[in-house]
Formats: C-alpha cells, structure tokens, sequence
C-alpha cells in the first residue's frame, strides 16, 4: 500500500467506526460528537470525514501472528471511507493511521507521558 495516497485519502472515520468496538478492555472511550467540518484539520496523512459520505467499509482483521489482513488497501484521495477492525487473537493490538514521521513522533510522545 502507498501509506502516503492510502493514509492521505484516510479520513479518521475509524474513531467512529470503532464505537462499538472496544480498544483496551472496559476502558470508557471519549463519547461520539458530531461531525463540524469547519473544526476538520487536514495532516500529511488524510482528514476526519463526513460520515455521511461513506464510500465503503473496510475490515481489517489483526491476528497474533502480527498481521493485518488484508495487508494492503487502496483507497483513492478524497474518498471516505470507515476502518471496522477486529482483533481474532489473545494479544492486544492496534491500528495507528499516519505517515511514518508522524507515527515516531506520535510514539515518542507517548512513551514520554509513560516515563513520567
């Protein structure tokens, strides 16, 4: 997959795809909100969407062989699309949407407040 067309055509409509899902065990999730496109901020990897303008679903199953399947998606720039993703293994996983500097810069910052 070309992360940088993939991840920029990616409108984080994961976040609310994965309302019913849950990420880390019981932990509360912030709560839904209404899409406002004046508050949408474009970033080097894609922006949230209008769910009302959902193109297609895409499942992505992650196993505990460290692998998502499928391994690769296309998606066109401007389309908007929902991520519904499903752990079938025992290990905790996630699913991190963003151009390879960003997922560093976003990792650091966290094992940062975890070092605290």
């Amino acid at each position: 997959m070309n992360i940088k067309h993939a991840a920029a055509a990616v409108l984080v409509l994961s976040a609310l795809a994965a309302n019913s899902a849950v990420a880390h065990g019981d932990e509360e999730h912030a709560a839904p909100r209404p899409f406002d496109a004046r508050r949408v901020e474009p970033t080097d990897f894609g922006q949230e969407g209008d769910p009302a303008k959902v193109a297609r679903t895409i499942r992505v199953e992650m196993s505990d062989t460290m692998r998502f399947t499928p391994s690769a998606v296309s998606i066109k720039k401007g389309e908007t699309v929902v991520f519904v993703v499903h752990n079938s293994g025992r290990v905790l996983h996630e699913m991190v949407l963003g151009t390879r500097q960003a997922v560093v810069l976003a990792d650091r910052g966290r094992r940062a407040l975890l070092a605290r």
